[in-house]
């Protein structure tokens, strides 16, 4: 067995590890937490919740206020405009609600961010409950790279074992 046979042997090992962990995961909610709570938003108010780190999943929202709101989903840069410019660059938007349920997905690992609107005259007390469940996407590219490299070198060790010898 040549070096390039026994290298994709061993990144091929390496994928398929990779899968179990990420299936084990699919059906386990991989992050739960909430924001916000009794003591609300002031009226006319911007509250930011800056700091989520997310992996590329699915995540169910559930959202309760006493009274409308604005809700959006910032990544990092749009966390970092808002924090920075107060420019709005939202990846979703859900705009005047008082009760939601759904279900978004999170296309890219990193952190992201809550800003919540408070559009009446008035505090409001709300809360948003949130789960990421699903595929972990981008391990599962990682494990479909690891194991198709490794076929190409073993592919190309037998081919190339088999030149030598002819």
């Amino acid at each position: 067995m040549n070096k390039l046979t026994r290298i994709g042997i061993i990144l091929i090992v390496i994928g398929i590890a990779i899968l179990p962990a990420m299936l084990l995961k699919l059906n386990v909610p991989s992050n739960s937490f909430a924001v916000g709570g009794s003591a609300g938003v002031a009226p006319d108010s911007w509250t930011i919740y800056p700091d989520y780190l997310w992996s590329p999943q699915e995540l169910k929202m559930n959202v309760n206020a006493n009274s409308t709101i604005d809700l959006y989903i910032l990544d990092g840069a749009g966390v970092q405009a808002w924090q920075t410019k107060n420019e709005l660059k939202p990846l979703h938007s859900f705009l005047n609600i008082t009760y939601q349920i759904t279900t978004i997905t999170i296309p890219y690992r990193g952190h992201y961010g809550i800003l919540i609107h408070n559009n009446p005259a008035s505090a409001t007390a709300f809360t948003v409950s949130m789960v990421l469940f699903g595929l972990i996407t981008d391990l599962l590219w990682s494990a479909i790279g690891f194991i198709t490299a490794g076929l190409i070198l073993i592919v190309a060790g037998y081919v190339r074992g088999r030149k030598k010898y002819s």
